[in-house]
């Protein structure tokens, strides 16, 4: 009977509270799904804390002495491991009832059968995300051999988010405690669990579609007292009634044009955040072995998976599970997506790390399971590059899903669906699920939110739903799969259907030319902290990225020299391998933006250190192969120059300078400068005024440029009554996210740091030389930090250099530099990946205001047509341009979720450099180079046998990127490939024609794709009058081209 007095309130609360898990549970319909219970023993084994999780097998771990432990007991600390042995022993009253082993150790954990095979994850915490039955049978019958269970459990002494003390991103308390809350076998009744799911289903639809004053939809009603009714029979222990009413309900189906949703299971997993690298593997573990056994049960189930890394370690760690998820891989059913070698960030990352995140991960993806990802998938990530969809072409790629825009704090993005456009007019096809979540429930709520949220209403006929539980793991669990069958089709909700993605994009190609197109950036305004936070991650980042670019350069070359032994070279490959992994890795979108606990960034500093060390010491040796005969005296200092352009240098002897340089491109032919100007240096009144070939700078006694003269153009580079290089410091306290945000009213906060009345150690001369003037000067900043910085003019440099060394320990502070600058522009340039990007530089809208705070890479620059300043940097990716003053961030403080991020000493460089403006982007694009990319420091013979530039590129705006040995065949990676792989890009916006010079006895190119399979014919490299071999591209503005060359 439904209500008599019609009341919405009541009706609707009694139903809630007859399935609450908190409520009346003593009498209401969740107390009943377990009517029968028993113990079960168990027994407790600590791993000792010297060992690790990884340094023993589960065969040792079930050889040792388990002793009884009870409900109640704890266990820790933080990141422990503990096992324990549970013995089952099933009543016989039980047969023929589906049984279930319960447990929660206030914590995750995962469950083995005794061969060592994981069957499942257990999760303790958070309360709606609780994991705690796994089913022993559906139907038990005791077999006559088979007097007990014996199942063995792996605790890790954390929660799904970590164990943040006082708060989820709060620093881990690593001293915390884990208490064994429930583990025993109980009958569950079927009957009563799929009422519960239908009663939840009913209470939303009730909520969702009704409202208070009676003029909902009348669905909704019909939901509200079907519900009512389903409680009265249930109370009156009428179940085959209540049975019918439901059933009743739920066959009513939808319309024809009623939206579909395509659902698929997700487990967004971070490869490191409040939890440690190696946490990571056992949460995959936990996640995908409880996948696994609801595909078993559930045969139109699909998930998919992205990740290569965590594939990898799956693999390597748990090879059982791995073999079924393979097998569920070759059903379709389990899909890996993204094609990534993990998630990474979408903004700090170079251009070419973009590029291994795909080769690296698409190899793995096509070597394990003979497939390669159709989408590209970053659903969690802090914004995204303009350059990401040409980089998606040039792997293969046209698609792209994420949501992380919906998070923007101040604009609300228009599309769901778009073709978005990058810097040089690629497109990609993106969907942006309506739901704004990657972690559904399959929920009422969640599937009327999906089509009343969609932006693209009659342009589209389906949206994606992403299920399952999400950032620390988890997984779809069994109720999302039941209400997903229930929801498949339901007159007032739309379709819920199991799907795939490229069953969605083929559906969305299909109708994309109704859909608008977005061109440039997704700029997530939000988490722009991050390009600052946790400033060692920027830095080896940077480093890692250029010394790999320099070792394959020589690896290359020595390859097409033939100058390594065959039994070598693949050592050295493997060695390059390990270390872009190690890169790619540190890559992940919580790492590298520093939105990690401590634990995390200070193992990610030591794979960032092996990556340099391996990336070095195959320079080392490649170098020497180059150099020759061993027993040759090498004598003479020079240099190494890997970039595609001459550079000039300081020798120095005993760190002092003493001669200049010049360096061929791509080569070690080191020449003398003839005709440098000298460096000279004045001070009148407490200003030091010097002067080079390029500049006459004035710098005051707290380190600030007060005037700075561009020889040229005659031009002045500082405003009047406005200092250059002024450091300024901001209060930093965000709304919540402490690491990751800075907000828009921290700019009304500022303070000048070096002032007059405040430096406490002047400027002064520590070096004055014709070729090198360097000012030293230091003070106090903050309330307990310090800033040392050297100011370098040399007679080789066209911009003024600020080395600074700081001594950081603030609290929710914000150190940045400020450069007003004499130019007039209503936009400003910041490099990245392959090309600039252009933003304006003033407030105008609420879009223009809410980019207070963007992300650049190496320089920033203020440009009119035929004059401009830049400023670079070799570490830096944090920017603000408002008017007239370009500002560098260079360090935050924040307080979680590591506690202590930042607090210690830093080094870094930055350099200010006036130029011809728009007509001469290159030089700034070039000095940026030569700023990141050191020379290498060598020893050479007289008669080096290797003269002249390696490549050579005649143009005026293309850079030769990476010069690497090309990737074996996947079938037999042993073998010796005899190709190189050139990339190439056009790096100002122009249209233009580049002729690319070898003098290595290279033979043919052919034009490839980012993955290296080509994608033109091959064409044998012409002959100069000089004997040295070329080809000529075109490149469109921005364009990216990769050619592979043949030895």
């Amino acid at each position: 009977m439904a209500s008599l007095h019609k009341n919405r309130r009541t009706t609707l609360e009694r139903i809630e509270k007859f399935v609450s898990r908190v409520y009346f549970t003593d009498v209401n319909l969740y107390g009943r799904i377990y009517p029968q219970q028993d113990n079960v023993d168990i027994f407790h084994w600590p791993l000792p804390q010297n060992k690790h999780w990884k340094t023993i097998s589960f065969d040792e771990v079930v050889k040792q002495t388990f002793t009884p432990v009870c409900l109640g007991s704890c266990f820790g600390p933080t990141f422990a491991t503990h096992w324990f042995k549970v013995v089952v022993k099933i009543p016989e009253s039980w047969s023929g009832k589906e049984i279930h082993l319960r447990w929660n150790s206030s914590s995750e954990a995962l469950l083995f059968n005794t061969l060592g095979d994981p069957l499942q994850g257990f999760t303790g915490s958070p309360d709606h995300q609780k994991r705690e039955e796994f089913i022993i049978s559906k139907s038990w019958e005791r077999k006559e051999t088979e007097q007990e269970l014996v199942y063995y459990i792996e605790m890790a002494c954390n929660s799904m988010f970590g164990a943040g003390k006082g708060g989820m991103i709060d620093a881990p308390d690593l001293d915390k405690k884990y208490a064994l809350e429930m583990a025993n076998i109980a009958v569950c009744d079927t009957v009563a669990y799929r009422l519960l799911i239908d009663l939840e289903l009913l209470f939303e639809m009730a909520k969702e579609l009704t409202d208070v004053d009676g003029k909902g939809d009348s669905r909704g009603y019909q939901a509200l007292y079907a519900g009512n009714q389903i409680v009265n029979a249930i109370q009156a222990d009428d179940w085959n009634e209540a049975q019918r009413i439901s059933n009743d309900f739920f066959k009513h189906r939808n319309g024809q044009r009623a939206h579909v949703i395509d659902a698929m299971g997700h487990c967004h997993i971070d490869t490191a955040w409040l939890w440690p690298y190696d946490e990571t593997i056992r949460k995959c573990a936990r996640s995908w072995a409880s996948v696994i056994a609801l595909m078993k049960d559930y045969p139109e189930m699909t998930f998919v998976c992205s990740q290569a890394q965590q594939f990898s370690w799956v693999k390597q760690h748990y090879p059982s599970l791995y073999k079924e998820i393979k097998h569920f891989i070759d059903l379709g059913r389990f899909i890996p997506v993204g094609g990534t070698w993990v998630e990474m960030d979408g903004n700090i990352p170079s251009g070419e790390s973009f590029i291994r995140q795909f080769l690296y991960g698409q190899r793995f993806f096509i070597k394990e399971f003979g497939m390669r990802s159709q989408e590209f998938w970053l659903p969690d990530t802090f914004g995204y590059s303009a350059q990401t969809p040409q980089i998606l072409r040039h792997v293969g790629i046209s698609r792209f899903l994420t949501q992380k825009l919906s998070w923007s704090l101040v604009n609300r993005f228009p599309h769901h669906n778009f073709l978005w456009e990058g810097l040089d007019g690629s497109t990609v096809l993106v969907h942006f699920p309506p739901a704004d979540s990657y972690e559904a429930s399959c929920k009422v709520s969640e599937a009327l939110k999906t089509e009343r949220n969609l932006l693209d209403k009659g342009r589209v006929t389906k949206s994606i739903m992403l299920y399952g539980y999400g950032d620390g793991g988890g997984g779809p669990h069994k109720p999302m799969l039941d209400r997903m069958e229930r929801l498949k089709d339901v007159d007032g909700v739309p379709k819920l259907m199991n799907s795939t993605p490229n069953k969605f994009f083929e559906n969305l190609e299909a109708e994309s030319s109704q859909l608008c197109r977005w061109v440039g950036e997704l700029y997530l305004e939000l988490h722009n902290g991050t390009y600052t936070s946790q400033a060692d991650m920027k830095k080896f980042n940077r480093c890692c990225e250029y010394k790999l670019r320099d070792a394959e350069l020589l690896l290359a070359v020595s390859l097409a020299l033939d100058r390594i032994p065959l039994v070598d070279v693949v050592g050295l490959r493997t060695n390059i391998d390990e270390a872009w992994r190690l890169l790619l890795v540190n890559q992940f979108h919580d790492v590298l933006p520093g939105s990690s606990i401590e634990l995390v960034h200070t193992e990610a500093k030591q794979w960032f250190r092996k990556c340099l060390r391996l990336a070095e010491e195959v320079a080392e040796r490649c170098i020497a192969y180059l150099q020759g005969k061993a027993n040759q005296q090498l004598t003479t200092p020079s240099f190494i120059n890997t970039l595609p352009w001459s550079r000039n240098a300081i020798i120095y002897e005993e760190e002092k300078p003493v001669r200049a340089v010049n360096v061929q491109p791509m080569s070690w032919c080191v020449k003398e400068l003839g005709g440098v100007t000298p460096v000279v240096i004045d001070k009148t009144g407490g200003i030091y005024k010097i002067a080079n070939q390029w500049f006459s700078v004035e710098i005051d006694s707290c380190g600030r440029i007060i005037s700075m003269i561009h020889h040229a153009s005659g031009n002045q580079v500082i405003p009047a009554e406005s200092f250059g290089n002024q450091l300024v410091l901001f209060d930093d306290i965000p709304l919540y996210w402490d690491a990751w945000d800075c907000m828009d009213y921290h700019i009304e906060t500022r303070n000048v740091v070096n002032r007059p009345s405040s430096t406490e150690e002047e400027v002064h001369v520590e070096l004055q030389t014709p070729l090198k003037v360097t000012l030293k000067w230091s003070q106090s900043v903050g309330k307990q930090s310090r800033v040392h910085q050297k100011i370098h003019i040399t007679a080789v440099d066209c911009f003024v250099q600020f080395e600074t060394r700081v001594e950081w320990s603030e609290n929710r502070k914000f150190l940045k530099v400020e450069f007003p600058v004499e130019v007039h522009a209503n936009q400003a340039s910041f490099d990245t990946q392959f090309g600039f990007l252009s933003r304006p530089n003033h407030k105008n809208t609420s879009w223009d205001s809410a980019k207070f705070e963007v992300c650049g890479h190496k320089w920033a620059d203020l440009s009119e047509p035929t004059w401009g300043v830049a400023v670079l940097n070799d570490s830096k990716y944090g920017w603000s341009v408002h008017g007239k003053t370009i500002t560098m961030s260079l360090l935050r403080s924040p307080k979680a979720p590591d506690a202590n991020c930042d607090m210690h000493e830093h080094f870094f460089r930055y350099a200010l450099m006036p130029h011809h403006g728009l007509k001469s982007r290159f030089d700034v694009i070039k000095e940026s180079y030569n700023f990141n990319c050191e020379m290498i420091s060598t020893k050479s013979v007289n008669d080096i046998s290797v003269s002249g530039s390696w490549f050579t590129v005649d143009s005026s705006s293309i850079v030769l990127e990476t010069v690497k040995p090309c990737e074996p065949m996947l079938n037999s990676e042993d073998a010796p490939v005899k190709k190189i792989l050139l990339r190439l890009f056009e790096s100002c916006g122009d249209r233009t024609q580049a002729r690319i010079e070898t003098n290595l006895p290279l033979l043919d190119y052919t034009l490839c794709n980012g993955l290296e399979e080509p994608i033109g014919p091959t064409s044998s490299l012409a002959a100069s009058a000089e004997g040295k071999k070329f080809f000529t591209a075109s490149f469109t503005p921005f364009q990216v081209k990769s050619f592979l060359l043949s030895f």
